[in-house]
C-alpha cells in the first residue's frame, strides 16, 4: 500500500511541475502576442503618433509579462520543492500503520 501512495505522490508532483511549466509557457505566449504587434505597429506606421504610442506600450508590457512569468515559475517551483520535503519529513516522523490487535481493540472500546 505504501508503494501505491508513493507512486501517486510522485505522479502528483510531476503533474504539478508540468502545470507550472505550462503556466510559464502561457506567460511567454502572451508576451509574444504583445511583442509582435508592438513592433509591427511601430515599423508599419512610423508617421502615426497613436500607433507608435500603442506599439511602445505593447513592448514594455511584453517584457513585464516575461518577468512575471519567470518570477511566478521560480516561486512556484520553490513552493513545490518545499512541500515535497515537508511531506517526506512528515512521513518519516509518523510510524507505519499497524492493524489493531485484540488488546488495542479492547482498550478503544
Amino acid at each position: 500500500m505504501e508503494e501505491i501512495n508513493s507512486a501517486r505522490d510522485k505522479l502528483a508532483t510531476e503533474r504539478t511541475h508540468l502545470a507550472n511549466d505550462r503556466t510559464l509557457l502561457a506567460y511567454i505566449r502572451t508576451a509574444l502576442v504583445l511583442l509582435g504587434p508592438g513592433i509591427t505597429l511601430i515599423k508599419l506606421f512610423p508617421d502615426d503618433l497613436m500607433m507608435i504610442i500603442v506599439g511602445s506600450l505593447c513592448i514594455p508590457s511584453a517584457l513585464i509579462f516575461v518577468f512575471l512569468g519567470f518570477n511566478s515559475h521560480r516561486n512556484m517551483r520553490r513552493k513545490i520543492q518545499r512541500q515535497i520535503f515537508i511531506d517526506i519529513e512528515e512521513k518519516e516522523k509518523t510510524p507505519p500503520e499497524q492493524g489493531l490487535n485484540s488488546s488495542n481493540r479492547d482498550n478503544q472500546a
